[in-house]
């Protein structure tokens, strides 16, 4: 590439192009590609035809590459979208919602706004969370994702429509998708890494907002309180992060880094 005049690839670019050559090689049925940065730059939206584009919650993230704007943002993360193919999306930010649907309509996709009340949540825990979801179809079945992070409810919601379209006209086994959501891992996302030990990788004030909520959510062995260590690079808002979990969190002590 640098020989024939372009920029040198970045390593996202080269382990795509490296994974897109290991799916090949594999023959795989399908494929779920995560963007690595927005969407509409980002190397592997070069699929031109997906079965379906899905966005789950939009934050302030990147802003020096997305912008500076929930309506920006949400624009390149719109990049996925393509024509007439069905887009799934985390409606509750009502800033990004609008500007989905708006690029969702451009492209003739048709959309499938998810909001908090498509599911309820029967209990939680520092294992798992059980939920179910409220349709007709499977409201008695209950849902188990075996991380405490109280996001990866509507994360599991989103998957499991986009599922149920991908797979429309087959026989589909509700135990598998079940027990497949119950085996689900997750390393660095409200992880149980040790039983005092919570580990979560957030990283922007959207994040921090639902550590907060999974965290005040759980019951700590005992009655005591957590101890809060908390560390981000300088390019993050992380005064604010350390405010929102000061102020969210009632603790024995907060541990902040450099």
């Amino acid at each position: 590439l640098v020989r024939e005049g372009h920029d040198s690839p970045t390593e996202f670019e080269v382990v795509t192009a490296i994974a897109f050559l290991y799916f090949a090689a594999k023959k795989v049925d399908f494929v779920i590609l995560e963007v690595g940065l927005g969407g509409t730059g980002d190397s592997t939206n070069v699929i031109e035809k997906p079965l379906a584009s899905v966005i789950t919650s939009i934050s302030y993230d990147h802003m020096q590459q997305l912008g500076n704007t929930l309506e920006a943002i949400a624009g390149e993360k719109a990049g996925i979208i393509k024509e007439n193919v069905p887009v799934f999306f985390d409606g509750n930010c009502r800033e990004a919602a609008g500007v989905i649907r708006r690029i969702a309509s451009e492209r003739g996709a048709p959309c499938r706004e998810i909001m908090n009340h498509a599911y309820e949540i029967q209990e939680a825990g520092r294992n798992c969370i059980a939920f179910s979801r409220k349709n007709a179809y499977d409201k008695d079945i209950t849902w188990r994702v075996p991380i405490c992070g109280l996001y990866q409810v509507m994360n599991a919601e989103l998957a499991l429509e986009a599922l149920e379209y991908v797979f429309q006209g087959c026989e589909i086994s509700q135990k598998k998708w079940a027990e497949a959501i119950a085996s689900v891992r997750w390393e660095g996302r409200m992880e149980l890494a040790a039983p005092h030990l919570t580990v979560d990788g957030a990283h922007n004030l959207g994040a921090i907002e639902a550590f907060v909520k999974s965290a005040t959510m759980l019951s700590t062995d005992g009655g005591e309180l957590p101890v809060i260590v908390f560390s981000a690079v300088s390019d993050k808002k992380y005064e604010k992060m350390a405010e929102d979990l000061c102020k969210g969190i009632t603790a024995k002590a907060y541990i902040v880094t450099e």
